[in-house]
């Protein structure tokens, strides 16, 4: 736990606005994915495969709401 670390002052409302924030770096991935010309193949297959989890967790998490208009 990050008490017993000694972090203090930090709430789980912030851990979480936090988590969801680096939740984004999922976003990375698809660019270099949606860039891949080799989608059909089998590391293409398998990369989609891997992500589509992390994708379907920022938008689980609302993390869109935490962008400014």
């Amino acid at each position: 736990m990050l008490i017993d670390e000694g972090v203090r002052g930090y709430s789980r409302d912030q851990l979480i606005r936090d988590y969801r924030f680096g939740m984004f770096r999922s976003l990375s991935v698809v660019v270099i994915v949606i860039a891949n010309p080799d989608m059909d193949g089998d590391a293409g297959q398998a990369t989609l495969h891997a992500i589509s989890p992390r994708m379907i967790a920022l938008a689980d998490w609302d993390c869109g709401a935490l962008i400014p208009d």
